[in-house]
């Protein structure tokens, strides 16, 4: 009697199995794409969303920074040409129209000139102020903002305040080329206000420590003329 033949049942390859499993997986993807489908969208919203807007803030950043330009541009001219009235009405408006732009600190820097031009020395000061306090992201700006001040009290008289402020900008650029510059006007002002001996101490260190700096000639010739 012959015996039946076994069914042989086939062996999947290994890559079958691959195959099987790859596609449970795409599936068991598709059912949780289909389960948080709404949460799904409001991601791709979101970030959609955020791509649009930072996209226009880098524009409309642009756009603004342009339109400083320009009004920086004008104001300047006008400041060059000594039509300082025309100039402060520029700038001023720059200065509000187009806050935080880098134009509109630099416009506040001329902005403060164009007031010292006129002898108006309290919003020369005040000006060169809101530099540093709302801007003073360049060095040489901030310099010239600091050194403005100083002038602002030396043009109204009062050359110990104006000493005391070069001082402080000496120190505050300690690590910089105008640290001796900053100390030799303070030392000018101290003297014309009578106070040479607190003009000595500075005069001294510039010589001794900055001998390569043009300050230490004028330092030898101030020492030399109201010293002992």
């Amino acid at each position: 009697m012959l015996k039946a033949k076994k069914t042989l049942t086939p062996r999947l390859t290994k890559r079958q199995l691959k195959e099987d499993q790859f596609i449970t997986k795409v599936f068991e993807f598709y059912d949780l794409g289909i389960k948080y489908q709404k949460q799904i969208l409001y991601v791709l919203f979101a970030i959609i969303a955020v791509i649009a807007i930072s996209y226009w803030v880098v524009q409309d950043k642009a756009a603004s920074e342009q339109n400083a330009a320009v009004e920086l541009a004008r104001g300047k001219t006008a400041f060059e040409n000594e039509r300082y009235d025309e100039s402060i009405d520029v700038l001023t408006a720059l200065s509000q129209n187009f806050d935080g732009t880098k134009s509109a600190g630099t416009g506040i820097i001329y902005l403060a000139k164009a007031f010292g031009a006129k002898k108006d020395y309290a919003n020369e000061e005040k000006y060169f102020q809101i530099y540093l306090d709302d801007y003073n992201d360049d060095e040489l700006l901030s310099v010239a903002a600091t050194r403005g001040i100083a002038v602002s009290f030396d043009e109204r008289g009062e050359h110990e305040k104006a000493a005391e402020i070069y001082a402080k900008g000496a120190n505050s650029y300690s690590d910089s080329y105008n640290k001796p510059l900053f100390m030799l006007d303070a030392a000018k002002s101290y003297i014309l206000a009578g106070n040479s001996v607190a003009a000595k101490p500075l005069l001294d260190k510039i010589i001794k420590d900055y001998e390569t700096n043009p300050a230490v000639q004028e330092a030898r010739q101030l020492l030399a003329e109201n010293t002992n």
